[in-house]
């Protein structure tokens, strides 16, 4: 098996090169590589057994730290070629020599630029996280899922690695730390940045550089575990992406919350949450939805959660009015068993059910979820939405629609996501239209079951660029 064979080359490369050296480097055995960088024997050795041994698992090119220091065109292989191995043989150097624990050894599979497996060996707490895309992230074979992290910034605890932050983003996060818990300066190793904010030791990490070797493995395990990793703009993270600035967090929630404390404001964001399961469709606001941009509304996708107020909402929207074009209103037993629904947690990439939060107060507005379905034989995402009538008008839906849309995008799971809204409701239709999505056609849509409606297919392809 893939993921037990490479971590036995990882512990193996610990057992002989790192940890014999650890507190123990003879002189000469620490060079500088470049301005601020050390390399040791234990990264050059390392390196070398790691890169032999992976290409007898996956004949692919190798693409390590030390080997690009000497020849730096070898990082094209992680868009170059098919699938590409990344291996950094010993992250935080620099506290190895200085005789601290915070380093460790990773290694990434990287498949068509996306990283689809994952490893990182901490041998100075003899502990090993893996990941797979699709299956899930494990620390010492046991699987690990992230929890949400607190709504307040005040309770809120993470780092911002300050080394490579240019003056101005430096002045905003030391303007920005009293606003949180704890804003610490990282411990100088992705290794064990990554799985203190996988076992909820802080709650988010802030990266200027993003060397891919330091953050392919970690971003995996991290979005395996239902946590989020995205660049200051919203966009995704990959691999063979060299541009610098890269925000984790424990879920979208905290994602959006951090990123324009620390970040400047300008930049664009998207919106979501930890995963959630949902399965019914529809969508209701009035169709005159503010534009985007300045005269948006600031909204904030809230997880759903087996609460009082989230039940409220759910019984707030099962009015004749909300579901007029969804069959009409449930019985409150449904009711009880759609907000249980919502709030169990679904696998990764399976779906999620969120409370729309209207920014500043955090006033709950609507809902808003997508989920999987099976539409002419192939698996995709649905999407639906429900906005309080009072609140109708102002593009509230617009807005959760697009931040839906951007983290099914994140989810990087599924191609297309689709809503169904009925052909007599223009105002759902204006929604899908203004929010991205291209009409495919009409359909007959059975909902509720045994009822079959007349609905409108539209559909986003969530592989486009946004």
């Amino acid at each position: 098996m893939l993921i037990d064979e490479v971590t036995g080359i990882l512990l193996e490369a610990a057992e002989v090169a790192v940890l014999p050296r650890f507190r123990a480097l003879a002189e000469g055995e620490v060079h500088e590589k470049s301005p601020g960088e050390v390399v040791t024997v234990a990264d050059r050795e390392a390196e070398e057994l790691i890169s032999r041994r992976l290409r007898e698992v996956v004949d692919a090119p190798v693409v390590g730290e030390e080997a690009t220091a000497r020849d730096p065109r070898q990082v094209a292989a992680l868009w170059e070629a098919p699938e590409a191995w990344l291996v950094d043989p010993l992250d935080g150097t620099s506290n190895f020599v200085a005789g601290r624990p915070e380093y460790a050894v990773m290694a990434a599979l990287v498949r068509g630029g996306e990283t689809v497996a994952a490893w990182i060996v901490r041998p100075a707490e003899d502990r090993v996280y893996v990941a797979e895309r699709g299956s899930g992230a494990w620390r010492d074979g046991v699987r690990v899922r992230r929890g949400p992290a607190p709504a307040d910034p005040a309770e809120l605890r993470g780092a911002a690695l300050t080394r490579f932050l240019d003056p101005p983003a430096l002045a905003r996060a030391e303007a920005t730390a009293p606003r949180f818990a704890e804003l610490g300066p990282g411990t100088g190793c992705a290794g064990v940045d990554y799985p203190r904010l996988l076992d909820g030791e802080q709650d988010f990490v802030l990266f200027q550089r993003t060397l891919p070797w330091d953050h392919a493995p970690g971003v995996l395990l991290l979005t395996e575990a239902g946590g989020v990793a995205r660049r200051p703009d919203g966009s995704a993270y990959r691999a063979a992406d060299p541009r610098p600035g890269l925000l984790n967090a424990a879920d979208l929630a905290c994602w959006n919350t951090v990123r324009p404390l620390l970040l400047h404001r300008n930049c664009r964001t998207a919106q979501a949450g930890s995963r959630k399961r949902a399965d019914r469709t529809g969508s209701s606001e009035d169709g005159r939805g503010m534009p985007e941009g300045a005269n948006a509304p600031r909204i904030r996708l809230e997880p759903w959660a087996d609460a009082e107020a989230h039940l409220d909402l759910l019984r707030r929207n099962n009015t004749p009015e909300m579901t007029e074009h969804l069959g009409g209103p449930e019985t409150e037993e449904a009711v009880l068993a759609r907000h249980k629904r919502y709030a169990q947690v679904g696998e990764p990439g399976t779906g999620q059910m969120f409370r729309i939060l209207l920014l500043p107060g955090l006033e709950a507005v609507g809902a808003i979820g997508y989920w999987e379905r099976v539409w002419r034989e192939e698996t995709v995402y649905e999407t639906g939405w429900g906005v309080l009538p009072e609140f109708q008008g102002r593009g509230i839906a617009v807005a959760a629609a697009t931040a839906a849309v951007a983290n099914a995008r994140a989810e990087g799971k599924h191609r297309y996501i689709h809503a169904f809204p009925s052909v007599d409701h223009p105002a759902s239709n204006a929604i899908c239209q203004r929010a991205g999505f291209r009409l495919v056609g009409e359909c007959d849509f059975e909902y509720p079951p045994g009822s079959v409606m007349r609905c409108n297919d539209w559909r986003l392809d969530l592989t486009a660029a946004p």
